[in-house]
């Protein structure tokens, strides 16, 4: 299991894939493998990245800065700075963030220090506490 964040191996991508690439299941679709990889359903994984610097916008423009998201996995969180950005619950809908108030320099938008998360819990333990 890793410990560490490794690259993804494709985007878009989804986390059996990335273990996949990295070794550390075994292919799914051979012989029995899917059930030594069962586990995968029932984990929480975490992308993270490092933003490039955006300059900020000026204020006689009316620019955005957004993140659109399709296809998000079920149970899903975003942090920029280790702030939750957005919550969703349903994989149907996509999301459009806007991050034009995130990147002011009054947010402390710095170069190079800007972390984006994308955390998935898993659904299944989502479901139970919902139950």
């Amino acid at each position: 299991m890793a410990t560490s964040y490794l690259p993804v191996s494709q985007f878009p991508t989804v986390a059996h894939l990335d273990l996949l690439h990295h070794g550390l299941i075994k292919d799914p679709y051979v012989d029995t493998n899917e059930m030594d990889s069962l586990w995968v359903n029932d984990a929480n994984f975490t992308y993270r990245t490092v933003l490039p610097s955006l300059p900020p916008p000026s204020s006689n423009t009316k620019a955005k800065v957004a993140l659109v998201f399709e296809g998000l996995d079920t149970i899903f969180s975003l942090y920029l700075n280790n702030s939750p950005i957005l919550e969703t619950e349903n994989m149907h809908i996509s999301y459009r963030v806007d991050f034009t108030s995130h990147i002011s320099p009054s947010n402390n938008w710095k170069r190079g220090e800007n972390v984006l998360e994308l955390r998935f819990r898993n659904a299944p333990e989502f479901a139970k506490k919902k139950r």
